[in-house]
Formats: C-alpha cells, sequence, structure tokens
C-alpha cells in the first residue's frame, strides 16, 4: 500500500519524467506501448487489492506514467482518445480522468489546461487529490491565463485534502485555494469575479469570495452585498463575513440587520462580520447576542465582546459569568475578565473604584496595544517607498520575507511604506511566498494579508483598525498615510 501511494504523491509533482532508453521500436510498436500505458491507468481499485498486488501496481503505473510523458504530443493523443472512449460509454472512472491532469500537463504543459478541466468536469476531486493539487501548483507557478481553466476546476471541492509530509501538515479548503490562486497572483482577480457572476456552484462561488475578499478587491464588493441575499446559505455566509473583512463605512447598519437575522448561519456570518468589521458601535449588539439561546452565536458575542472591550462590554461579560458558575460559557466569561485584569494590572475591586471615563480610558488602552505593531518607533529607520519596491523585489527572488539586506523591515514599516497602489505587489510577494507550501510560509502570508487589509482598507476608512466608528477619510487624509490606522 505505501508503494502505491508513494507512487501517486511523488506523481503530482513529477515536471519531467526523464530521458528513457533508446529502442529501435516500429511506429506500430510504440503505438500498441501507448494504447497499453493507457489502459494500465485504466480502473485502479486501491480498495480491492492486497498489499503486494499494490505494489506489483505501483510498478506498473509508473512505467505507464513514464511511457506516456515521454511520448509527449502522442501520449496526449493517447489519453484524449481514451477520455473520448469512456465519455461515449459513459463509463465512469474517476481516478483515471484525475490521472489524466498530471499527465496531459507533462505531455502539453499550459496547452493543455482546457482539455485537463474537462477531463476533471463533474469527478469528486478528492477521490485523488494530490493529482488535482499538484497540477493545479505547476499551472499556477505559471502565472500564464492559460491555466486558469485547471484553477478553476479546484474552485469547487472542499473535501479534499493534500499532505505535506515534510511540515507534518495537511492542506484542506480554503487554504489548498489560497496557496493555488495566490501563488497565480492578482492577474487572476477578475476570472474569480467571473466565477461570482456567473457560477451556480456555492463551493465554487464561496471560494471565489475568500479569495477574493483576502486579496482586497474593491471592485467586488457591490457583488459581494447582493450575495448576502444568495439563497445559498453557504454563499451568503462567506459573502457576509467578506463584508466585515473589507469593513466599508457604508456597511455597519447592513450586518446590523443581518446580526438579528431568524437564521443562525447568517445571524452568526453576520457577528463574526461585526468583529471583523471592528467598530466599538456593535458592542451593545454582542450584549445582546450574549443571552442567545445558540450556543454558536453566544460564543461569536463573547469573542466580540472580548476583542471590542470597554465598559459595557467588560459588564456583560461579568454579569454572565456571575449569572452562569457552571456553564462552559460562564467559565470562559470569568477566565477572559481575568484576563483583562491581569492586562490591565489591577484587581476587580480596584477596577470598579475607578470612575467611569478612567475605566474607559484604561481598556481603550488595550485595544490599541494591537495596533502597536503597525506604529513607528521614534528610533526606527524609515523605509522609503523605492527601498520598498526594492524589497518586495528581493522577497519575490527569494519567496520570503526574511534575511537578506531588508531583514530589518518590519510589519509597521511597510505599514507606514505602502500606499494602496502597491496592493498588487504585495500579492505578488504573497504568491512568491507560498510557492514554499510550508508552516512557515503560512506564517508570512498572515503578515503580508494583514498588511493588505490595512492598505487596501485605507481607501475608504479614516481609522482602518479598531475605532469607535468606522468613517470615510478627511479630504485632507492621503491614502499614502491611511495604512496606519
Amino acid at each position: 500500500m505505501r508503494d502505491l501511494q508513494v507512487f501517486i504523491l511523488v506523481g503530482t509533482f513529477v515536471c519531467s519524467i526523464g530521458a528513457m532508453a533508446q529502442t529501435t521500436s516500429t511506429a506500430t510498436d510504440e503505438d500498441k506501448a501507448l494504447v497499453a500505458a493507457v489502459q494500465e491507468l485504466r480502473r485502479v481499485d486501491r480498495s480491492r487489492m492486497t498489499q503486494e498486488q499494490m505494489r506489483e501496481k505501483a510498478t506498473a503505473l509508473s512505467r505507464a506514467w513514464a511511457t506516456i510523458a515521454k511520448a509527449g504530443p502522442a501520449g496526449m493523443k493517447a489519453v484524449k482518445a481514451e477520455l473520448a472512449a469512456i465519455e461515449s460509454a459513459k463509463e465512469r472512472d474517476d481516478f483515471f480522468r484525475l490521472s489524466t491532469g498530471p499527465l496531459m500537463w507533462e505531455c502539453a504543459g499550459l496547452d493543455a489546461c482546457d482539455d485537463i478541466a474537462a477531463a476533471w468536469q463533474d469527478v469528486p476531486l478528492a477521490t485523488q487529490y494530490n493529482y488535482v493539487f499538484g497540477t493545479a501548483i505547476n499551472a499556477a507557478r505559471t502565472r500564464d491565463v492559460r491555466a486558469l481553466p485547471v484553477l478553476t476546476a479546484l474552485l469547487r471541492d472542499r473535501d479534499g485534502e493534500f499532505p505535506v509530509p515534510a511540515h507534518a501538515m495537511v492542506l484542506r479548503w480554503p487554504i489548498t485555494t489560497q496557496v493555488v490562486w495566490g501563488i497565480f497572483g492578482p492577474t487572476g482577480l477578475p476570472a474569480l469575479v467571473r466565477v461570482l457572476q456567473t457560477s451556480t456552484d456555492s463551493v465554487e462561488r464561496a471560494s471565489a469570495i475568500i479569495l477574493l475578499t483576502s486579496a482586497q478587491h474593491l471592485p467586488s464588493l457591490p457583488l459581494l452585498r447582493k450575495l448576502v441575499e444568495s439563497d445559498q446559505v453557504e454563499v451568503a455566509q462567506q459573502a457576509i463575513q467578506a463584508i466585515g473583512h473589507f469593513g466599508h463605512p457604508q456597511d455597519f447598519e447592513l450586518l446590523v440587520e443581518l446580526a438579528g437575522a431568524q437564521q443562525v448561519p447568517i445571524a452568526f456570518a453576520a457577528a463574526f462580520a461585526l468583529v471583523e468589521y471592528e467598530d466599538m458601535r456593535a458592542v451593545p449588539i454582542f450584549c445582546t447576542l450574549l443571552q442567545s439561546p445558540e450556543k454558536d452565536l453566544r460564543q461569536e458575542a463573547i469573542a466580540g465582546l472580548d476583542y471590542l472591550i470597554n465598559v459595557q462590554g467588560l459588564e456583560a461579560l461579568r454579569a454572565y459569568a456571575a449569572k452562569n458558575p457552571s456553564s462552559e460559557d460562564g467559565k470562559y466569561c470569568g477566565t477572559l475578565v481575568s484576563r483583562i485584569m491581569e492586562r490591565l494590572e489591577l484587581k476587580e475591586a480596584d477596577f470598579d473604584a475607578l470612575p467611569r471615563p478612567q475605566k474607559e480610558q484604561r481598556l481603550a488602552q488595550l485595544r490599541t496595544q494591537a495596533e502597536a505593531r503597525f506604529q513607528l518607533h521614534p528610533d526606527d529607520r524609515v523605509l522609503g517607498h523605492d527601498q520598498l519596491v526594492e524589497a518586495t523585489a528581493q522577497w519575490i527572488k527569494n519567496h520570503r520575507i526574511t534575511g537578506g539586506e531588508y531583514a530589518w523591515v518590519e510589519d509597521r514599516h511597510v505599514a507606514n511604506a505602502a500606499t494602496p497602489a502597491d496592493i498588487d505587489l504585495l500579492l505578488q510577494v504573497r504568491g512568491a511566498v507560498l510557492m514554499r507550501v510550508s508552516d512557515e510560509c503560512f506564517m508570512e502570508v498572515g503578515i503580508l494579508e494583514a498588511l493588505i487589509r490595512r492598505i487596501g482598507r485605507s481607501r475608504y476608512r479614516a481609522q482602518v483598525g479598531v475605532t469607535e466608528k468606522v468613517a470615510s477619510p478627511t479630504a485632507a487624509t492621503s491614502p499614502a498615510g491611511q495604512g496606519n490606522g
């Protein structure tokens, strides 16, 4: 079993099978060998094989794969002929259909992408996701628009898993789509908008929403506002959460209205979005949701009151803990209150003795601590915009944002040097970092996406982080300065 699994995993990332021994076979013999190789890949059912049979099959599959790949255009023709035969006979062979992806890629590269996407149509991609993900990664690395059919095929699957043994992790949706589309870069964003406009598949649309949102693709925001009314609950949920991520001044009332929806999934998505929106006016909404009989809503309300902490929210947490001392949520509220007091370096009795304005001031200081990583220090080196461009070029080349000539650059330097015009540049950096596909790269991606979000919000918000009231920038505020929050 291990041998067959290893063959399947390694096969996804093979870019060239390598030269085979020269042969004096006739063309007819070569054609027969190709037909035999294609048939070797057909009707593979591991559930009916012993371990010994799997080892033998792994060897046979490897040889067949090499024969087809070596044949190039002829191999491509043989694979397509078999796919046509399967289609004509209305036969189902999902393993074979998925295996043709990496094979056709090796035979024809970008010219095969339409055929690969067609072969995968109506096939559960999780049947052999290693083939799918590996092909999609190779296609994405080209950053060529001809790769888009393969990348788009990936959007409709949420069940596939891709193991990365070297880093002891397994990639799952939506990270799988975020990796592939992130590597492809910002030139793929218009294609994702078309998915929102034309697709009827809920997973495909949800995937597109997540990708457009993480890229701060502002032109898609009007579409997202319409999709909150989608009959597809998953699509509506993702659209609502995306609106919170964008945090546009226009959308606060919409999110408040949705937080009161009768449908729990919609109300939960709106509560989640209000946390992301970072507007202190949401605190009374969370206080109300804290009394909900629905556990998910209560817990999201607790998260909101903790993140947007003020006196009203703190009192609500304390009251809930006192009223529900034995419940899971009640105990958690009590824990949060204790942590808040630790951060304030006060006992509850001492906090209670403070005048209300001082209480609010002390809690406001806790909220601003999260902004410290984006604020320049008095003795900081200044990163000029030209230097930022040079730094991004090095990061793209090295596939990482650490080390090198600009190792001294931190979040705050980029936040104060970048403008909204640099979002695509930072998306290209993100794509280069994602090519490493590792736990370390995801930490760097998190840093980049936080910066992209802040810089994106500076186009339409006076304060990009937590604020008393989300508002549009004043006329005197320049886009370059708005990344500071």
